[in-house]
């Protein structure tokens, strides 16, 4: 029997009523839980003939096809700082801490009241927990076949220490 610490959140189908989708981290499948029973996805093929057999809807769909690129991978991406990897896995996380590092989650408008930390503390603490010495320089993040996706210039200035950059 597969660990629930290995599965990720169940999601309601909105389309089958009672059933809900995760995905099985052990496996990287994607998978749909009806009556106690699992029904895990080899694929997009596999999903694919499930939803016409069973009418799921196209947000379904997209929502499980999105289950199992995440757990095959596809979705993996890199963080790079001056050309050195700093972290690998999936891209929606990744996101959000190369949005953290430029300071752009950080902005007015886009920082969440449960974000109990300043912009220059935060970097300090990554830096330190990925072995940065100072934030001077490129960002970017990178699918693994090489191609960035996005990419941030760190400016220095000589008057505050190497955690006091802004975006």
């Amino acid at each position: 029997m597969t660990s629930t610490l290995n599965m990720t959140r169940e999601e309601p189908v909105k389309s089958m009523p009672g059933a809900t989708m995760q995905l099985d981290r052990n496996s990287g499948m994607a998978q749909i839980n009806v009556d106690g029973q699992s029904t895990c996805f080899g694929g997009e093929p596999a999903i694919k003939n499930y939803a016409i057999e069973n009418g799921l809807s196209q947000d379904d769909v997209d929502r499980l096809l999105a289950l199992d690129a995440e757990g095959s991978g596809r979705n993996q991406v890199e963080l790079k700082f001056e050309g050195k990897p700093l972290l690998k896995g999936d891209a929606f996380s990744l996101k959000i801490i190369f949005n953290n590092l430029t300071g752009l989650n950080f902005q007015p408008d886009r920082k969440s009241a449960s974000l109990m930390i300043e912009y220059e503390d935060y970097l300090g603490h990554m830096a330190a927990e990925l072995g940065v010495d100072a934030w001077h320089g490129s960002l970017s993040l990178h699918q693994l076949d090489g191609a960035e996706l996005m990419r941030h210039e760190f400016e220095a200035n000589d008057d505050e220490p190497a955690t006091g950059f802004r975006p």
